[in-house]
């Protein structure tokens, strides 16, 4: 288990994939996966710990390509399309017209840029906020329970960024797979955890 700064409690499985987040002693998600490491349900819970919303993710041929929820369904459903850029972050939605509903742009790893930022405008549709789209930088989906993006093999913020390799003094103290390996930046200040096996990381 590892705890972060806002309080929230990590609880991982035994392929070293979130399982759980736990915060005043009340469960936030719980997460399962199948044997590829596929997250394929989801559950999120309210600020008390009760079940809010079940969230099942369908593969085919590797690819999500459906996602079942009980959350109540929109009032008025629509069909968009995302056309991505070559690291597969969405950066255009679109309607079944071509108008284009929303734009975002990122920042090398993964903030999203503000719409007011180098002549972005709402006008030129950079309100990515409006769309509903749960795919971030490079695809990954944002967790609105946690604020962090499902990064397939760890869970990212753009505000602190998870490495898996980060040298120091010639030696790699981050090899995947010797337990949890987070090693966080965060304002200039670096963090560092103790893995079970005793290795900084």
């Amino acid at each position: 288990m590892i705890a972060d700064a806002e309080g929230r409690s990590f609880v991982f499985n035994g392929e070293n994939k979130q399982a759980k987040i736990i915060k005043d002693n009340n469960l936030v998600g719980e997460y399962d996966y199948n044997g590829e490491g596929q997250r394929v349900r989801k559950r999120t819970y309210d600020a008390n710990g009760y079940l809010q919303d079940t969230t099942v993710f369908v593969y085919s041929a590797g690819k999500l390509v459906a996602e079942c929820s009980t959350a109540a369904p929109p009032e008025n459903p629509t069909t968009r399309y995302t056309a991505t850029d070559m690291l597969g972050s969405p950066r255009v939605i679109t309607d079944s017209q071509g108008n284009v509903i929303s734009r975002r742009d990122f920042k090398p790893f993964g903030e999203q840029l503000d719409p007011d930022v180098g002549g972005r405008s709402s006008v030129t549709a950079y309100q990515p906020t409006n769309d509903n789209v749960k795919q971030k930088f490079t695809g990954y989906q944002k967790d609105i329970e946690t604020g962090l993006d499902f990064a397939e093999a760890r869970m990212n913020s753009a505000v602190k960024i998870m490495a898996n390799r980060f040298p120091i003094g010639g030696m790699d103290w981050g090899k995947f797979g010797e337990g949890a390996n987070l090693v966080l930046a965060s304002g200039g200040k670096l963090d560092m955890f103790v893995t079970s096996t005793g290795r900084g990381c």
